[in-house]
Formats: C-alpha cells, structure tokens, sequence
C-alpha cells in the first residue's frame, strides 16, 4: 500500500508543479510584454495565458481533492492562501486591466516574485513528504 500510495504521491507532485510552473512562466511572459509596451506580445502572451487558466480552472477541485488526499489539510490550505489566491489576484490584474501603471507593474512584479518562492516552498513540502513517507493513508 505505502509503495503505491508514494508512487501517487510522485505523480501528483510532478503535475501540480508543473500546472503552477508553467502559469508562473507565462504570466511573467505577460507582464514582460506589458513592461515593453508591446501590444502585439501582450495580446499573444495573453491568449496563452487564457488557455493554461482553462486547464487550472477545470482541475481546480481535482487538485484540491488530490492534493488534500495524498498530502493532508495543511498542504491543501498552503495552497489555497499562498498559491491559489495570489495567482488569482494577479491573473485578474494582468488579463483584465485595459493598462497597467508603472506602479501596478512594479506590485505585480513582487507578487509574482512572493509567488515564485510559495511554488518552491510548497514544491519542497511535497517533496518531503513523499520521502518520509507522510502521504496517503499515512500523512
């Protein structure tokens, strides 16, 4: 049971880091076409923005459910306060608004550089749980 629950656990891991790298990486694509003053790039950046959000939102309770299942409660919270609603705030602030001021690019800057270190935060959480086998039915 333990082996099978881990091998999850790494399959689990290795998709949720993967949806939250790749968001990170293509809302800064975004906000580096919006600090270039690119309207063309921004558009593209934002199209492809769109479509990973269409992927996130659709497995949103998928990732939470997995995520509380294989990990516990406290890595589904983590998730939720640090990770989930950031990326939520920023995402509606970079799609959404017609322009961004030099003040709201420098604010999204930081809340992508604080998202940057939650990801890898919550990256080494999950990592250490697997490797101490305090997944699944054990957690």
């Amino acid at each position: 049971m333990l082996e099978s629950d881990r091998k999850q656990a790494e399959v689990i891991f290795n998709e949720i880091s993967r949806l939250m790298d790749d968001r990170h990486y293509k809302t800064l694509r975004l906000l580096s076409a919006h600090k270039q003053n690119d309207s063309t790039k921004i558009q593209r950046c934002k199209d492809s923005l769109i479509l990973n959000l269409e992927e996130w939102n659709a497995n949103r309770h998928r990732t939470y459910s997995l995520i509380e299942g294989y990990f516990g409660p406290g890595f589904t919270t983590f998730y939720k306060k640090n990770i989930q609603s950031p990326f939520a705030e920023t995402g509606n602030k970079i799609i959404y608004e017609k322009s961004l001021s030099e003040g709201d690019k420098k604010q999204l800057s930081a809340k992508l550089d604080t998202l940057e270190t939650n990801i890898s935060t919550f990256n080494r959480m999950m990592i250490r749980a697997i490797r101490q086998n305090k997944i699944g039915r054990f957690y």
